[in-house]
């Protein structure tokens, strides 16, 4: 018997339907399709609903199950409301959608027809649909980015974070912010004691644990918690939007979107009553510009720098000293973690020994079978594809089916396309990385005791040990063994307790 998927995805329409109170859309979308199915006789084997927001199939993983299942030709067709439902995603997304259901001979069913996408014809009316779908949910997405520039620029509060110290309310019809009638005093109190030089980072985070104050999200004050309230001008009135935007950048042959710093900024001053007056502000933002730099050229006293983490709470140990200045102890700094410190010469020595014992005993993984030669061999495929359809395009103009401004878009979007292919087929036919051998790190440690400085050592180690994580929860016995352990993950990828 033939097998069916059901696809369910909301639109930012849906969204804004259900906020007017006009029901859930996946409930209504569903009850639609499975009568719509069993009017048909198709059986649906399987549904993949999306719960999360996202035009690129990166960020949806019910889309990326759903095409891995369509590539192993589980199924004969996908049931959704409309094209437009498997995305709405850049050309490169809307190409792999087309392409894999061409492939696995998998119709696109919807209420008012069927798509085979191995079709031409159909493949062409798949091809407009998607293009159209872009294009208005690109319109959309400017449209709403306008909006929420000019509202933003209005003096509204219209981002999702709330920061501490304060509430959201409505004013005059807008949203924006008021101070917290527990948390106001909070913030003022930070600002008091770090301006006028009373307390730093460390010595305030305390003092709030101390009086069971927590931040918004139930945990308890950390010194950077601290550091971003004072740094943030909100406390003072201010409303900032527009600080970053998104762009999208092609990182070993995967499309990715990374924030980058933006040109239009939007800042307004007075948007929101101030929690604290602006002479008190200035005066924090001076200790915060003097406080001393990192001195970079400073000698490494630690030879195992950014290499110890600690296991309960993940944070990178440091060394701390103690008595007169000439015991040196590895510890968390994170105020209330339970693992204690330990000399650091004794986790070193641990460290050399343990790397030493992993070189020895160290056995060749078995090899992971290379899959290269296939994924090459399905690139070049869509890559001929891609060929092909910039060839067909250039017959359109030709013949005066296209005109050239649609023939330039579509030249375009295919180019791009194929640069795209082009760099994953390249990023698969270089060198694959060789992984560090038992004989490197042995030759490593041989030359570890012969370093000349601290920072040398520590530069070898990172050589070979992406980190080790340290755990400790029991005092050792003045002059007594210590007792703590490592669990080692050196660079040839194996973990080791």
């Amino acid at each position: 018997m033939e097998q069916y998927a059901l696809y369910l995805r909301k639109s930012r329409a849906d969204l804004d339907a259900e906020a007017r109170g006009e029901g859930e859309t996946l409930a209504k979308h569903r009850a639609a399709l499975t009568e719509y199915a069993k009017r048909r006789g198709l059986f649906i084997a399987q549904e993949y609903a999306e719960i999360v927001s996202g035009d690129s199939i990166a960020a949806r993983p019910q889309m990326q199950q759903l095409l891995a299942d369509v590539k192993a030709g589980l199924y004969s067709g996908v049931i959704v409301n409309d094209v437009d439902r498997l995305g709405r995603g850049d050309s490169i997304d809307q190409e792999i959608i087309k392409i894999t259901f061409a492939a696995a001979h998998t119709l696109i069913i919807t209420p008012t027809r069927d798509i085979d996408p191995a079709n031409p014809s159909d493949e062409d009316m798949l091809d407009f649909s998607m293009f159209f779908a872009r294009f208005e949910y690109r319109k959309i997405s400017q449209r709403l980015s306008v909006g929420r520039a000019r509202s933003a620029a209005a003096g509204n509060y219209i981002v999702s974070h709330i920061p501490y110290g304060y509430m959201r309310v409505m004013r005059d019809g807008r949203p924006t912010l008021a101070p917290h009638p527990d948390q106001a005093p909070i913030v003022k109190l930070i600002y008091d004691l770090y301006a006028s030089g009373a307390a730093g980072y460390m010595a305030i985070a305390s003092r709030l644990t101390d009086m069971g104050i927590r931040t918004n999200s139930g945990r308890l004050f950390s010194p950077s918690a601290v550091r971003v309230i004072l740094r943030s001008p909100v406390y003072v009135g201010q409303v900032t939007y527009g600080r970053t935007r998104q762009a999208s950048v092609m990182i070993d042959g995967a499309r990715k979107k990374i924030a980058v710093p933006s040109d239009s900024m939007t800042v307004v001053e007075d948007a929101h009553p101030a929690i604290i007056p602006r002479e008190l502000f200035v005066r924090a933002q001076d200790r915060l510009h003097a406080a001393a730099p990192v001195n970079r050229a400073r000698a490494l006293s630690n030879p195992l720098a950014g290499l110890i983490r600690c296991a309960a709470c993940g944070h990178t140990m440091t060394v701390h000293a103690r008595g007169s200045g000439t015991r040196k102890y590895l510890g968390c700094d994170t105020r209330s973690c339970p693992t204690l410190a330990s000399p650091i010469e004794a986790v070193e020595n641990a460290l050399l020994e343990a790397l030493r014992g992993y070189a020895a005993t160290y056995a060749e993984p078995d090899a992971e079978p290379d899959d290269s030669a296939a994924q090459i061999a399905a690139l070049t495929r869509q890559l001929e594809t891609v060929e092909a359809r910039l060839s067909r395009a250039r017959e359109l103009v030709e013949t005066g089916i296209y005109t050239p401004r649609e023939y330039l878009t579509q030249r375009d979007t295919l180019t791009a396309q194929s640069d795209s292919i082009r760099a994953q087929i390249a990023a698969l036919n270089r060198p694959k990385p060789v992984p560090v051998a038992p004989a490197v790190i042995s030759s490593t440690l041989d030359a570890y005791p012969l370093a000349e400085t601290t920072a040398q050592k520590n530069e070898l180690l990172k050589s070979i040990l992406d980190h080790a994580d340290y755990k400790k929860t029991e005092r050792s016995r003045p002059g007594g063994p210590q007792t703590f352990a490592l669990d080692l993950y050196p660079k040839l990828g194996q973990h080791i307790d």
